[in-house]
């Protein structure tokens, strides 16, 4: 991030700051002067970092120096004068911009990761500033890394591969993303002023500005030569793979942006910096949960009725399924055998188990965290199937302990089958887990649910906490949707493979869906143990799960998602489970 000094420069402004001018300037206002100032710092970062790249590309930077990172000792002095500038202007003039409003009122409750440390709490505008200039940066860096690598091979000359990665990848990447960040701007402007009706703003295209800039990137970067490609370091080694990346990683540098300027403005009159307004809240949960689930009533409602199920296919048993409850706990029956139709991935077959897994019905908060079984079950999904954690078996020694997603060796429905026939989940898509219409349909054809509608339950855990599918209602009423997201951040990815597409682009790994620094992407993963090759960190933000994968949902109950990214499902147990057959644990975060 940026050097020290320039953070003494911020903190200096925060410090020295004009007083607020009187009253008078609207939320609107605020919210547009914020997007404007972060979006074109952000789109000032790229284009300097870019410059920064094509400079040392041709000998004229150190080949020392990555260009990727603000607070390289080597980054241009002029470059990092304009940004300074920007920033500087920014912080000044907030205040002004925004008199009369609080952040809360507006919305802004928490600086998200990775600058949660440098602003750990939002308590004026200039607070919003700080954290909006340290996004900028971050989010823009990462885009830049995609697009360039660390290390882009020296060219010395502007031959055809200088001119691809700097004319065609590096500048298409900064027009393209500035056009989207102003169209976003634009658009939610509009709507803060009821100039049009509500839209989501993050995705729109008013003008079709936006699908314009996409095919000028794509006849950008169209120009390329695959020979060329091939010898650079960015994301892609094809022209189509090419498109494909820096589309992705700008949409994804952009679209986080817009999601800290543009948070939702909480339903209340508008305030004034003297009132104290109650505010819904938008950061994760980090308390010690105490609230049970479904009000400790049996779960029987949640699981699947089986019978008349499609089931496995010809030649194995129809699945079967009862759960009941006695007391305090939940005991469910099963044969272990799919709804759906069976389709060999491993070599191990498909055989009918006999299945007793119990867990409490009216589950509470543990003083502190277990670890999930390395091997066997955590528990048991809504159809009777068990549930894995993330990682593989021992063997093959070369990817031990490794992550079945990634490598793709799973169904449609993330399911596959061990030793000794046992069929189980390493991953719970939704559609595979609720009930179809038509008995006889296989789940992977049948419309994936809308993510505007929260999930269902799709499993429970062995501590007696459910596990809800991704999407969530951001607030009792569900005035709206969101995608929960994974904390656990990749952090053994392979260097310039952001955005790779396919296995193909990887050196002894697979490309994988991942999250990196708060924000979803794919890299390319290594083989070796899943649970060392990822690390829990907490983020800001009512999207961000817990180190177990769950969260403190709008009723006040404690609850599990599955998510894209590891760990998926479960990162760890909040209760105290019950021991249903699994074995072994990761210490640590490793394996053995």
């Amino acid at each position: 991030m940026r050097r020290e000094s320039f953070a003494f420069l911020l903190l200096t402004l925060v410090l020295s700051s004009a007083v607020a001018q009187a009253a008078g300037s609207t939320t609107a206002s605020c919210r547009k002067y914020i997007a404007l100032r972060a979006q074109r710092l952000s789109a000032q970062t790229i284009y300097h970092q870019v410059k920064c790249h094509r400079m040392r590309m041709l000998g004229d930077v150190s080949a020392a120096v990555n260009c990727n990172d603000l607070a390289d000792a080597g980054f241009p002095s002029s470059s990092l004068n304009t940004l300074n500038k920007s920033a500087t202007t920014f912080l000044a003039n907030v205040a002004a911009k925004c008199a009369g409003l609080t952040p809360a009122a507006i919305g802004y409750a928490a600086c998200p990761n990775p600058c949660t440390t440098q602003v750990p709490a939002i308590a004026s505008s200039q607070d919003v500033a700080q954290c909006a200039v340290c996004l900028a940066e971050a989010l823009s860096s990462v885009a830049v890394a995609t697009a360039y690598g660390t290390t882009p091979p020296i060219t010395a000359t502007k031959n055809t591969a200088w001119s691809c990665q700097n004319r065609d990848v590096g500048s298409g990447t900064y027009a393209y993303t500035w056009t989207r960040m102003k169209q976003q701007r634009v658009c939610q402007y509009k709507e803060d002023t009821a100039t049009i009706g509500a839209m989501d703003c993050k995705t729109a295209d008013l003008t079709g500005a936006i699908a314009k800039a996409v095919t000028a990137l794509d006849r950008k970067i169209g120009k390329c030569l695959t020979a060329d490609l091939a010898t650079l370091s960015s994301c892609g080694t094809s022209v189509a793979a090419e498109q494909g990346c820096i589309l992705s990683a700008a949409n994804a540098a952009a679209d986080a942006l817009f999601d800290f300027v543009y948070p939702t403005v909480p339903p209340t009159a508008t305030p004034t910096a003297t009132s104290t307004p109650t505010v819904t809240p938008t950061r994760t949960s980090t308390g010690t949960p105490t609230a049970t689930t479904s009000g400790g009533s049996c779960p029987s409602a949640n699981f699947l009725n089986v019978t008349g199920a499609a089931g496995a296919g010809a030649g194995y048993p129809t699945p079967s399924l009862s759960v009941s409850c006695s007391g305090s706990t939940a005991t469910v029956h099963s044969n272990g055998i799919p709804t759906y139709q069976y389709v060999a991935i491993t070599p191990n077959g498909l055989q009918a188990k006999n299945y007793t897994f119990t867990f409490p019905s009216n589950p509470v908060a543990a003083a502190s965290t277990t670890n999930v079984p390395l091997l066997g079950n955590m528990g048991v999904s809504v159809n009777g199937v068990p549930i894995y954690a993330v990682n593989e078996g021992p063997q093959p020694a070369s990817d031990a302990y490794g992550d079945p997603i990634a490598a793709a060796i799973l169904d449609e429905c993330g399911s596959h089958s061990a030793q000794q026939g046992t069929f189980h989940y390493h991953k719970l898509p939704v559609k595979c887990l609720i009930q179809s219409a038509v008995a006889s349909s296989q789940p992977w054809n049948d419309a994936d649910p809308s993510p505007t509608d929260p999930s269902p339950i799709v499993g429970y855990a062995f501590d007696g906490f459910p596990i809800y599918g991704p999407y969530e209602c951001t607030d009792v009423g569900c005035a709206s949707v969101q995608e929960m997201l994974s904390s656990w951040d990749a952090t053994g990815y392979q260097a310039g493979t952001i955005g790779c597409m396919s296995s193909s682009a990887c050196s002894n790994g697979y490309c994988n869906d991942v999250m990196i620094n708060g924000m979803q992407a794919t890299a390319c993963v290594p083989k070796t143990c899943v649970w060392s090759n990822n690390a829990y960190t907490a983020k800001a933000g009512s999207q961000y799960l817990d180190k177990c994968n769950g969260h403190v949902g709008p009723n006040g109950d404690y609850h599990y998602h599955t998510t894209s990214t590891f760990p998926y499902i479960l990162g760890c147990y909040r209760g105290t489970p019950t021991n249903n057959g699994g074995n072994g644990t990761p210490p640590g975060g490793t394996c053995p």
